[in-house]
């Protein structure tokens, strides 16, 4: 287990530092951003790991309540208990976030259609 986090530790500090560590050429301009099927896929994946995990710490919390076998006498965290809500959240903000700007602009044709003090602001600008 902490091999295992040692080494997603060590993952992330890497995707950090190495943009930071390009040489000077290669940091010319800017960089291309992933194609929007990619991003949608790892969101939705995201959303799957997160459904998968609540599903399991239902599942096991619903076997603790009906009397399923626990090891009596030992102490530790489950790291299905911490996981859990730390993947809904990070789903449900990855969600937010890529649905902020279509609501955004659906919110900004319908005022700048309407009738009303948005209208006039825009006409008086």
């Amino acid at each position: 287990m902490w091999l295992v986090t040692a080494l997603a530790a060590l993952g992330c500090t890497l995707a950090v530092a190495l943009p930071a560590l390009a040489p000077a050429s290669e940091a010319r301009g800017r960089t291309r951003a992933l194609p929007g099927w990619l991003r949608a896929g790892a969101d939705v994946g995201l959303l799957v790991v997160a459904g998968i995990a609540y599903w399991q710490l239902d599942r096991q919390t619903s076997a603790d309540a009906t009397g399923g076998a626990r090891d009596a006498g030992t102490l530790g965290i489950d790291p299905l208990f911490v996981a859990t809500p730390t993947l809904a959240l990070l789903a449900g903000t990855v969600l937010a976030l890529r649905l902020l700007p279509l609501v955004a602009r659906l919110a900004e044709r319908r005022a700048a259609s309407g009738r009303g003090l948005a209208r006039r602001w825009r006409a008086g600008s």
